[in-house]
């Protein structure tokens, strides 16, 4: 059973590093078009 708990653990643990390392990413990605589009703007 505890074997079980730990194991559920390490993988929603794995699912959430992956998930917060997808949203960095996505982030980064809405950053560089932002800036893209600013620097379009101006000129």
């Amino acid at each position: 059973m505890l074997m079980l708990v730990n194991r559920l653990l390490i993988i929603t643990n794995a699912i959430f590093q992956r998930n917060l390392l997808l949203v960095f990413h996505v982030k980064m990605l809405y950053c560089k078009q932002f800036v893209i589009y600013i620097y379009k703007s101006l000129y």
